[in-house]
């Protein structure tokens, strides 16, 4: 209940905040970014950790999820790397609607992730000692480096953006992530836009 009260309050409060999709004519620009996260064993009853993951197009916001993960993780980097291969599945759709809309984008699709021994699996197929207890439709994140479609990159942690979405964070944390997103009030970018502000 006390959580249900908190969420309330958190939407009567931010109910003048929107997405901001600014215009970008810089070709530079036209790549799809993407970055996943997971807390791992947050969940403290059924031991199940949250994931999340991010894109962004033309920088701005297209898609994002957080979700709690359908097997318990035996390690951070097997819960890291379920959510980097739920964000590949994500990456491939997303791709696949852009080349059906017509839309370039800069290839590969670098993923950002802060676990390193998450992006040593998905690059090297003989961790076996690791990954043997991985169930095998999260290898589609191997599959999909390996073809070369998605480059996995090591992001510092404390650079995770997409930590909004698996743990609480301070305040000042949350609020600049959310600026990042592109989350902004309307009321002060209408202003900012009347008074001649970008």
């Amino acid at each position: 209940m006390a959580a249900a009260k908190h969420i309330l309050r958190y939407l009567k409060e931010t109910a003048g905040y929107g997405l901001l999709f600014s215009v970008s004519l810089n070709e530079s620009e036209n790549c799809l970014e993407a970055w996943s996260d997971s807390d791992w064993c947050g969940d403290k009853v059924g031991r199940k950790s949250t994931y999340g993951y991010f894109f962004k197009y033309l920088k701005a916001p297209i898609s994002w999820c957080s979700k709690k993960q359908t097997i318990v993780a035996l390690s951070s980097c097997e819960a890291e790397y379920i959510a980097a291969a739920e964000a590949a599945c994500q990456c491939v759709w997303l791709e696949s609607m852009l080349d059906d809309l017509k839309l370039d984008h800069l290839k590969p699709v670098q993923l950002c992730v802060d676990n390193q021994s998450a992006i040593n699996l998905a690059k090297n197929p003989i961790s076996y000692g690791r990954s043997k207890h991985i169930e095998t439709k999260f290898h589609f994140l191997r599959e999909q480096v390996g073809k070369g479609k998605l480059e996995v990159k090591h992001y510092n942690t404390k650079e995770q953006v997409a930590d909004i979405f698996t743990k609480p964070l301070r305040l000042d944390r949350f609020e600049e992530l959310r600026e990042w997103y592109g989350v902004r009030s309307i009321a002060e970018f209408s202003l900012r836009k009347s008074v001649g502000i970008s």
